[in-house]
C-alpha cells in the first residue's frame, strides 16, 4: 500500500496541472481534497472580475436576480436587488464589506419600477463557447451583493497569491472579493480612476498595463503601478497640452499612446518631441495611434523639418534631437484589435 505522503504528493501534482475551472468544481464536490486544492497556487491564463461576474480562462460565471412573471415561461434577469414591493434598490446603497474594493462614484438614483407580482430567484450561470448554462437557482432570500461575495469567497478565499497572465478589472461599483486576496498579474486592463484601488490587491508590478478611456480621471499616469509597468497602452481623449505632459511623465520602456482626438500634424510632432525631451534608455519605444494613413505620412514628413535628419529610407527616418538623442521614426500598422486606430508611427531611441 502506498504511504500517505506519496499519495498526497501525487494528488498535489495532479491538481497543479488541472484546468482552474475543473479544480474549483472538484474542490466543491469533493470536500476531502478542498484544503489541498486551496493550498496549491492557482495559475490562470485569464481572469476578469466585475460587479456580478467572474471570468476564468474560457468560462464566465454570472450571478443575477431573476423574476418569473405569471403566464410566462421566460425569466427576466437583473443585476440589481429590489425590495419586497418590487422597487429597485439603488446599487450605491449596498454596504461595503470587509475585503471589498469600492470604485463607486456619486450617483442620484431613483426607484422607477412599479410593483408587480412575480417569483424571484438568484441564479448562477456559466457561459462557455457562447452557450449559457444555468448551474444553480435559489430562492431570493439574500441580496445579490451578498451572493456575489459568497461566490467569490468560494473561488478565491484562503489561497496563496493567484498567478494571472491577463487580468481585467472593469467593475462599475464594487469588487466583492475576499479579505486578503492577492493577485500577481502579467497584463492588467483597468480604468484610470481605479488604478490606485486595484493596486491594493496586486502582488508586485505588472509588465503590461492597459488603461481604458474614462472622463475626469486625474493624474492617473503618476501612480507607481503605471510608472513601474514595462509597457503602458492607453486610449483616451486628452488635449494636446495634456498629452505632452503625460508623455514626459511616462518612464516606461514601451508606450502605446492612442488619443481619440484628431490632432494637427504639428501637434503629433510635439508629442514626439515631448517624449524625446526626457532621457530614456536605448530601445525605448513610443507608438502614436493615428486615424488615417495620410496622418501617418504627414507626421513622417513634417518631423524631418523639425529635427536633424541622420538617415532616411522609404518607410523610416533616423533623426537627432537637440540633446543629441538619436531616434528612428517609422510607419506602422496597429495590431491591437481592441484599439480604434489602425495606423501609427513608432519612435524608438537608437542612441543617447
Amino acid at each position: 500500500m502506498k504511504s500517505q505522503p506519496v499519495l498526497y504528493d501525487r494528488l498535489k501534482t495532479i491538481i497543479s496541472h488541472m484546468d482552474a475551472n475543473l479544480r474549483i468544481k472538484m474542490s466543491q464536490r469533493m470536500p476531502s481534497i478542498r484544503t489541498t486544492e486551496k493550498a496549491i497556487p492557482l495559475k490562470l491564463r485569464y481572469l476578469s472580475i466585475s460587479d456580478s461576474t467572474v471570468e476564468i480562462n474560457d468560462v464566465r460565471y454570472e450571478l443575477g436576480v431573476y423574476r418569473g412573471y405569471p403566464n410566462e415561461d421566460v425569466l427576466h434577469g437583473l443585476e440589481i436587488d429590489f425590495d419586497r414591493f418590487g422597487f429597485d434598490i439603488p446599487s450605491g446603497s449596498d454596504p461595503i464589506l470587509p475585503g471589498d474594493i469600492s470604485v463607486r462614484t456619486d450617483t442620484d438614483e431613483r426607484r422607477h419600477n412599479l410593483p408587480s407580482p412575480f417569483n424571484s430567484y438568484i441564479q448562477l450561470s456559466t457561459m462557455e463557447d457562447g452557450e449559457v448554462t444555468p448551474l444553480q437557482r435559489l430562492a431570493y432570500t439574500r441580496e445579490l451583493y451578498k451572493a456575489v461575495k459568497h461566490f467569490n469567497h468560494i473561488l478565491f478565499a484562503n489561497r496563496p497569491v493567484i498567478q494571472v497572465n491577463e487580468l481585467v478589472c472593469l467593475a462599475n461599483e464594487v469588487y466583492r472579493i475576499p479579505v486578503g486576496l492577492k493577485i500577481s498579474a502579467n497584463d492588467l486592463t483597468v480604468r484610470p480612476s481605479q488604478i490606485a484601488s486595484i493596486a491594493t490587491m496586486l502582488e508586485g508590478d505588472v509588465n503590461t498595463l492597459r488603461v481604458f478611456r474614462e472622463y475626469n480621471a486625474k493624474n492617473w499616469w503618476q501612480h507607481r503601478l503605471v510608472q513601474n509597468a514595462k509597457e503602458v497602452i492607453t486610449e483616451d481623449s486628452p488635449s494636446a497640452e495634456k498629452s505632452c505632459l503625460m508623455l514626459k511623465t511616462f518612464g516606461n520602456k514601451i508606450v502605446r499612446f492612442y488619443n481619440l482626438l484628431i490632432l494637427t500634424t504639428e501637434q503629433y510632432c510635439e508629442l514626439i518631441e515631448s517624449w524625446m525631451s526626457v532621457k530614456r534608455e536605448v530601445g525605448s519605444e513610443l507608438w502614436i495611434g493615428l486615424h488615417a494613413k495620410t496622418h501617418r505620412d504627414d507626421v513622417l514628413a513634417i518631423i524631418q523639418t523639425r529635427l536633424e535628419v541622420v538617415r532616411r529610407d522609404e518607410r523610416s527616418v533616423r533623426l537627432r534631437g537637440t540633446n543629441g538623442t538619436q531616434i528612428e521614426v517609422c510607419e506602422e500598422v496597429c495590431v491591437d484589435e481592441t484599439m480604434r486606430h489602425r495606423w501609427a508611427v513608432k519612435v524608438k531611441i537608437i542612441e543617447n
